[in-house]
């Protein structure tokens, strides 16, 4: 009797651990295998955001090459236009004017010099008309006002480019060009009230002042410029 109770006992015990090395091993499979299918699902999502975060640094990327292409080309266009305005002005109003001395010229010369100054003819046919002593300050009214106007319209075209493309300038070098800019539209200021014929001499010792601080801001702005786009990497 006792032999066949612990028959049974065991032949029990055996199932029930038999039914829960079973239970273990295909549950321990179940759960490798959700693992795995999880895994594979995170991996796939990642390399799906990872696809799309490289996308969006690529599109991010070109917006900045764009950006940055753009405003070097809108700030090198500026210089070029900046350059022939300040320039001009400087030859044309500081203390270095070279300008004919008429008084001190035989007549053919002094006319041939006349025929080939930039002026209007009736301008010319003034000076001819003139006695050589009394031209070289009418030359100097009319070289102003031609100075003037080539200088303005100069001014004109770098101040139109520079307004028109604000959005474009970094903040301190859009600031740059717009000081440069009224800057040498207060030398043109300057200038244009000894353009009458009944105004007093042309002071260019104060014009000559004015350009030589534009300079000095001319320069601070190429070092900011240098700067801003690497020109000063070794």
């Amino acid at each position: 009797m006792w032999s066949d109770f612990w028959a049974s006992f065991f032949g029990t015990v055996g199932g029930v651990g038999a039914l829960v090395a079973g239970l273990y091993f295909f549950g321990g499979k179940l759960l490798n295998h959700r693992l795995e299918k999880s895994l594979e699902d995170y991996r796939s999502k990642l390399a799906t955001d990872l696809a799309v975060l490289e996308n969006g640094m690529q599109r991010l990327g070109d917006v900045l090459s764009r950006r940055n292409e753009r405003e070097f080309a809108v700030t090198e266009k500026a210089w070029e236009i900046m350059i022939p305005a300040f320039g001009t002005a400087q030859v044309r109003f500081g203390n270095g004017r070279q300008v004919p001395v008429f008084m001190m010229m035989p007549e053919d010369k002094a006319l041939k010099v006349i025929a080939d100054l930039p002026f209007p003819e009736e301008e010319k046919e003034e000076l001819r008309a003139l006695a050589p002593a009394k031209r070289d300050d009418l030359y100097e009214l009319f070289d102003l006002r031609e100075s003037y106007s080539k200088c303005h319209k100069l001014w004109a075209e770098f101040k139109n480019y520079v307004n028109s493309h604000e959005i474009f300038f970094a903040e301190d070098i859009y600031q740059a060009f717009v000081q440069i800019r009224n800057d040498i539209y207060g030398v043109l200021c300057h200038v244009e009230m000894f353009t009458d014929e009944d105004s007093e001499a042309y002071d260019r010792r104060t014009a000559d002042r004015m350009l030589r601080d534009i300079d000095q801001k001319v320069t601070g702005l190429a070092a900011v410029i240098r700067a801003r786009f690497g020109f000063n990497e070794k």
